[in-house]
C-alpha cells in the first residue's frame, strides 16, 4: 500500500513550497516584468523628458538655455559667434524632421556680429507640436567675413533638439 502524506500546515504549500517562497519569487519576478513594460511604454510613447541639446555648430553656437520652439511653431534663439572675427549672418533657415521649413530672421543685433558677440533669431511656422514633446530642428546659417582684405563665405549648420514648451 502507498503511504499518504499528511495534509499540508498552515503556511506551508505542496511540493515544497515552504513559506511561500516560490510564489513569492514569481511574484515578485511577474511585479519586475510588468513595472518594466509600463516604464518602458512610457519611455516610447509618454512625454519627452530630455534635456535640450545641440549637434554641429563648430564656429556659431547655440546657447541652449536661451532656445524657445513654442508649441505653436515660433522659433527664438541665441547664438553666439564664436568664429575669431566679426561676422555677418547672410541668412538663416530651420527645417524640422517633418520637412517643414521656415526661413529665420535676425533680429538682434544685426549688420556685422563683432566675435563673441550673441545674436537673437526668430521665425514663425517652424514646426508644431505638443507642450513637452520632442522636436528636432536643423538649422542653417550662412555668413561671411572679411579676411585680408577678401571676403569669405561659410555655412554653418546644426541640430537642435529638445521640448515644445
Amino acid at each position: 500500500m502507498t503511504e499518504k502524506k499528511p495534509a499540508p500546515k498552515d503556511g506551508e504549500f505542496r511540493r515544497g513550497f515552504k513559506d511561500g517562497a516560490r510564489v513569492g519569487a514569481t511574484l515578485a519576478l511577474l511585479m519586475t516584468l510588468l513595472l518594466s513594460a509600463i516604464f518602458l511604454y512610457d519611455h516610447l510613447f509618454g512625454e519627452y523628458h530630455g534635456v535640450p541639446s545641440y549637434v554641429g555648430f563648430t564656429k556659431i553656437k547655440p546657447q541652449m538655455s536661451a532656445v524657445l520652439v513654442e508649441s505653436d511653431g515660433e522659433f527664438t534663439g541665441v547664438f553666439t559667434n564664436g568664429v575669431g572675427t566679426k561676422i555677418k549672418v547672410l541668412g538663416s533657415k530651420a527645417v524640422s524632421d517633418t520637412g517643414v521649413e521656415c526661413m529665420l530672421d535676425i533680429t538682434s543685433p544685426g549688420g556685422d556680429i563683432s566675435s563673441g558677440d550673441n545674436f537673437q533669431v526668430t521665425g514663425k511656422n517652424c514646426v508644431n507640436g505638443e507642450i513637452g514633446y520632442p522636436y528636432s530642428l536643423t538649422i542653417t546659417m550662412p555668413y561671411s567675413y572679411i579676411l585680408g582684405g577678401k571676403t569669405t563665405t561659410h555655412t554653418e549648420s546644426g541640430v537642435l533638439r529638445g521640448p515644445f514648451e
